[in-house]
């Protein structure tokens, strides 16, 4: 009877037969079979004949297929950032064949104790936070598909210093003072003291202000104030402000 013989291998030979040394598969008695332990992204060249008592008879037109691999390294890697966070883009690899992406994995590595986390995502964007200010990191962004994932291409990047702004800070009578916000939307922890380090802490987030009152007059006050994000993690924002509380009410006398 009438049986198949593939042979496939990654030298071309001619379009007519397959060359010396080709790998086979034979005695295939149905349409269609499977070559197994391929190299991953590698052309093979295959040629199919049908044999009878152990000789093929014609073979067909050489034929050729690129096995699937890893995806390839993404394209056109941007980021920006401020002190403590970064914003992270970039654009899907080219030439990655029939076999689709499923997400990417970004890795950031600090740099001074080469520690290093990863984080997933599907998208073509990821915004990291909680990093150190004015500190280098490596970021390394590798696409992923069903095989494994595939090499990275790495940016260095420097966070910036820490955004230290100016509070706006009211005297209002008779011993109290008004904190209003910064404009950063985040809740915050704020530290009032004096020179003689005697120290109130008060916090506010929705309000756009807060007051505190009970304090002593005539005295200079310093305000410092930490931004926390939505997590109760420590934001990179902070705020500073000085404010002099007003002179104990005074009775005019007349004579």
């Amino acid at each position: 009877g009438i049986t198949y013989t593939v042979w496939y291998s990654t030298n071309s030979g001619t379009t007519a037969e397959p060359p010396s040394g080709a790998l086979n598969v034979s005695g295939i008695t149905g349409t269609s079979t499977i070559l197994g332990g391929l190299a991953q992204g590698t052309t093979y060249y295959i040629w199919v004949a049908a044999v009878s008592s152990g000789v093929p008879i014609t073979y067909s037109m050489r034929m050729s297929e690129i096995t699937y691999s890893e995806p390839p390294a993404p394209l056109e890697v941007n980021i920006t950032g401020k002190a403590c966070d970064v914003y992270i883009s970039w654009k899907s690899p080219s030439d990655i064949g029939d076999l689709p992406i499923t997400g990417y994995v970004i890795e950031y590595i600090y740099l001074i104790t080469n520690t290093s986390i990863s984080v997933n995502t599907t998208t073509l964007n990821v915004h990291i936070s909680q990093l150190i200010p004015k500190t280098q990191y490596m970021f390394r962004v590798k696409a992923v598909n069903d095989l494994g994932v595939g090499p990275f291409v790495d940016m260095n990047y420097t966070t910036e210093e820490k955004n230290i702004g100016t509070l706006q800070i009211d005297p209002h009578f008779p011993k109290g003072i008004t904190i209003n916000k910064p404009s950063e939307d985040h809740r915050y922890n704020c530290t009032i003291s004096t020179f003689n380090n005697i120290e109130i802490t008060i916090s506010f987030t929705q309000q756009d202000h807060t007051e505190q009152d009970s304090l002593e007059s005539d005295t200079t006050y310093m305000v410092h104030c930490i931004a926390y994000d939505e997590n109760g993690s420590e934001a990179c924002f902070e705020a500073n402000g000085t404010v002099e509380t007003l002179p104990g009410k005074i009775t005019e006398v007349n004579i």
